[in-house]
Formats: structure tokens, C-alpha cells, sequence
């Protein structure tokens, strides 16, 4: 490690992506201890030295929508990570007020790397997108009017566009398309701008981005046998039948390096697919269970895993220990493991973020104890085996622990999903399952006058009555309805 950050120091990074030497400053410590970072607008091809700090310039943002702004946010920890490489110390180059958060140090700079993409456009669509920003005006996209400001375009199979219209929407960024084309991707090419694509139902066995400039991209793979991407993807995740992730085959330029693929592998039958993704960096899971020793086989260059059970079971959790390169590691409401499955600390030496959430308390307390020099490290909501036989059955597991949900309360939730979860299962007269469902909806309009059910416990709520209404002999609909007419929340 090297230490404590202290404002003025000014670290460099090396940026695997541009393949160059980044500068960051800390340039403020607030009340909290939170330091600032800086992004420098300097760049080296080798490890800059204090001789290199005479002519420091901040990062100045004008890509897409940033107006000539700086780069900067507080981070939550102020211990270094080996990779960041302390250069000297400095008054601060800027004195600002900075509103931006985020969790830990840098990795490539996102910023400077899409800045330097965006420098690399055509001038003409750097132009005409920001002319198009600074407009009010509209035009006509499949028979109706459009902003022309518009990044974003949803289209359903039902909408007469033709695709030769979207020239018409110069900053257009993001499409979402749901239906066959053969033309959707050939206008993808043509328009490096575009760099979000979720494509729903298009039933192609191969689909070829290599041409394009996503860099984000949701898919249906129901009928994919073969996804063939280009260089400046980051992020792939997967919707329809994911059974097909079995048979999928993935070709990559890089072999997954700068990579981050999402999965939900939670149907019994679905197995972890291997992608063919040997450089894959990052992979995010929420499963049933999970067999690391598999995980580390398939992609064993990952830097960051995180994993959500529904609950879910890890097996072989100490082969963990056999990721060289992780630097990021979350895991939350697993278990199946205890202390004496954790690697020894030396094993993950590029260890910097370590986040467990809901997991055996053992394991977590080996874990507190044993990997303090981790720059970001939170282990919370540790469970006992009484916990653990109570709740591994509970929807409303999360709200334990949750901040703004008392204890009776997350019990009340718990109890009110084992009353209609029993209640569907022995009885078959549609007026007494309305009831049920009613009271259950009643004990959150009860619990909702303490003002405690934000936006994310609405919509747990709301997927743990979904989930039991299909479970029930009435129609779905007709339940949803009820949930609609009578819920208070």
C-alpha cells in the first residue's frame, strides 16, 4: 500500500485503455474525511516523476453533454492501492465546490479515455450533436414529432419507422428495439455515436457488432448461437432464454479484456456458461449457487466479481484465491462457506474493494479482521445459523438490517409473505384468495402511515405479490389490478 492520501498529492495511474500514464490531485478533504480527486489533463508514455508537476492542467470535459467542465468527486476511503503511484505534493490547482461522490479510486479514468473517444469522432457529428443538444427543435420519426435533442429512441414492432429516419436525429445515442431487422445493424455502423443497443426478439442465430462503436450492449440470446463484438465494448448483459448461454459462443478481439458481462442464472437448468471469454474482466452474477472453482476455470483473469444469491450457495469459495489479478470483490446474501474457506490476504494481493453483505457471520468476521489493509472495506448484516434457518425462505430478507426499516417491520413483511404463501397453497376459492392478497397488501398501507416503504421496498413489495399471484389459481391480471386499486404505497 502506499499510505494515507493527503490533500495536495498528486498519484499517477497507468490507463490500460489509452496506454498511457494519467495524473490525479487530491485537492479538498471535507468534514467527513472524504478526499477529492482531480482528474489532470496530463499524460505520459512512462511513469511520470515531482520533476513532471510543474505544469499541471485539470481534465476539461466537453463530450457529449458536459459543457467544459471539471472532473472531480469525493471517495469514500483515503488509503492508496498499490497500483496508484504517488508522484509529489502540491498546492491544489483548483479550489471547487464539488457535489459528486463516488466509491473508491479510479481504475482507467473514464473520463479521460471518453473524452479522447470523443475527440477521435468526425467533427461534423461532434458539431451536429451538440447543435442538436442546444435545440428545441422537432422532427417527424415515424409519423410523429420528435425532439430533435432526443438521445434515446424505443421502437416496437408495431411503429412504422423506417430506420433511414433516425438520420433525422443527430444526437441520437441509445436505441432499443424490440423486433427482426436486417437493417438495424448496418445503421449502427454508419453512426459511431450510437453506443447503447438493446435488441429484444430479433431471432438471429449471429449477430456482429465488430463494425460498430457500442460500448454498451443488452441482447436476446433465445435463438444466439454466435455474438461477434468489436474492441470499445464494455459491458454485455443477456435477456430472453438464457438456457441458449450454454450453446453461445462469444468472439471478442481481446478476449474479454475491459469486459464486464451481467448474467441472471437463477432457473435450476442453467449452468455458468463458458463464453469463450478467457481475458473477461468483470462479471456480475445473481444465482442460486455458484461453484467458484468453475468461475475461476472459465475466466480466470476476472479483476472484479460481484455476485447477489436469491439466496445462493457458494461452493469451492477458497478458490477465490486462485484470482490473481481481483481487485474488486462483492458478495451479497450468500452463503454455504465459513472462515476457514477464505484466502489468506497475500493470496489477493490487488485486493482493494471488499464488500460482504448478508453472509455467514464467521466468514465475516475472519474477513474484517484479516483484510483491514483493504483501501474499501464494508462488511455488514453478518448472519448466525438461527438467522440463516429463519430466513433463507424470506423475500424480505434484505429489509433486516436495512437502514429506515425497523426490525418489526421487516418481521411484519416476513410474516404477511408465510400467511398468503400458505394461505394460496391450501386454498382454491377465488373469494377467500382475494382476501388474502388484500390483506397482505393492507399490512403495507398499515406499515407505509410510518412513511418507511421508499421506492425500492415498492417495488420488492410488488415483485413478492407478482411472484405469489402466479403461484395462485386466479389470473394474474385481475390480482395486479387489485394490487393497483387498493395499495396506499
Amino acid at each position: 500500500m502506499n499510505g494515507i492520501a493527503k490533500v495536495g498529492d498528486v498519484y499517477a495511474l497507468w490507463n490500460e485503455v489509452l496506454q498511457l500514464w494519467t495524473l490525479i490531485q487530491v485537492i479538498q478533504e471535507n468534514e467527513k474525511g472524504n478526499i477529492a480527486l482531480l482528474d489532470l489533463e496530463n499524460t505520459f508514455d512512462e511513469i511520470p516523476t515531482a520533476t513532471n508537476l510543474v505544469d499541471l492542467k485539470p481534465l476539461i470535459i466537453n463530450h457529449h453533454n458536459w459543457k467544459g467542465e471539471y472532473s472531480c468527486r469525493y471517495i469514500g476511503t483515503k488509503r492508496v492501492p498499490k497500483r496508484i503511484i504517488y508522484i509529489g505534493n502540491n498546492t491544489p490547482i483548483l479550489d471547487l465546490e464539488i457535489r459528486s461522490y463516488s466509491i473508491g479510486w479510479p481504475k482507467n479514468v473514464l473520463q479521460v479515455i471518453l473524452q479522447h473517444q470523443w475527440n477521435q469522432l468526425p467533427k461534423s457529428l461532434r458539431v451536429a450533436y451538440k447543435t442538436a443538444k442546444a435545440s428545441k427543435e422537432t422532427v417527424e420519426v415515424g409519423g410523429r414529432s420528435r425532439r430533435i435533442d432526443s438521445t434515446t429512441i424505443y421502437i416496437e414492432p408495431e411503429d412504422e419507422i423506417l430506420l433511414t429516419e433516425l438520420q433525422k436525429m443527430p444526437a441520437l445515442t441509445d436505441i432499443y428495439y424490440r423486433g427482426t431487422s436486417n437493417e438495424l445493424i448496418p445503421l449502427v455502423e454508419k453512426n459511431p455515436l450510437i453506443s447503447t443497443l438493446e435488441w429484444k426478439e430479433h431471432r438471429q442465430k449471429v449477430v456482429d457488432i465488430s463494425r460498430t462503436n457500442i460500448r454498451k450492449l443488452e441482447l436476446d440470446v433465445t435463438f444466439l448461437e454466435e455474438l461477434i463484438l468489436n474492441a470499445s465494448i464494455r459491458s454485455v448483459s443477456f435477456i430472453g432464454d438464457l438456457e441458449q448461454l450454454n450453446k453461445l459462443k462469444i468472439h471478442h478481439p481481446l478476449g474479454g479484456k475491459f469486459l464486464e458481462v451481467d448474467m441472471y442464472l437463477l432457473k435450476s437448468n442453467i449452468e455458468l456458461p463458458n463464453l469463450n471469454l478467457p481475458n473477461l474482466e468483470e462479471i456480475r452474477l445473481v444465482v442460486n449457487q455458484i461453484d467458484i472453482k468453475q468461475l475461476v476455470s472459465f475466466y480466470p483473469n476476472l479483476r472484479t466479481i460481484a455476485i447477489w444469491g436469491n439466496p445462493g450457495i457458494i461452493h469451492h469459495f477458497n478458490y477465490f484465491g486462485k484470482f490473481k489479478h481481483l481487485e474488486h470483490l462483492q458478495l451479497n446474501d450468500l452463503f454455504g462457506f465459513g472462515k476457514q474457506d477464505f484466502p489468506a490476504p497475500e493470496m489477493l494481493p490487488h485486493l482493494e474493494f471488499l464488500w460482504l453483505t448478508s453472509i455467514p457471520k464467521e466468514a465475516g468476521t475472519y474477513a474484517k479482521k484479516h483484510f483491514k489493509e483493504v483501501s474499501s472495506l464494508s462488511v455488514t448484516k453478518l448472519r448466525n445459523e438461527k438467522w440463516l434457518a429463519e430466513n433463507l425462505n424470506n423475500p424480505f430478507r434484505s429489509w433486516d438490517g436495512r437502514e429506515g426499516i425497523s426490525t418489526a417491520n421487516a418481521k411484519k413483511a416476513f410474516k404477511a409473505f408465510k400467511v398468503l404463501n400458505s394461505g394460496i397453497e391450501k386454498q382454491s376459492d377465488k373469494e377467500t384468495i382475494v382476501v388474502l392478497f388484500s390483506n397482505f397488501i393492507d399490512v403495507f398501507n398499515k406499515m407505509d402511515t410510518q412513511g418507511v416503504i421508499d421506492t425500492m421496498a415498492r417495488e420488492e413489495i410488488y415483485e413478492v405479490y407478482m411472484e405469489l399471484a402466479k403461484k395462485s389459481s386466479i389470473n394474474e391480471q385481475e390480482l395486479f389490478e387489485i394490487f393497483e386499486k387498493n395499495r396506499d404505497f
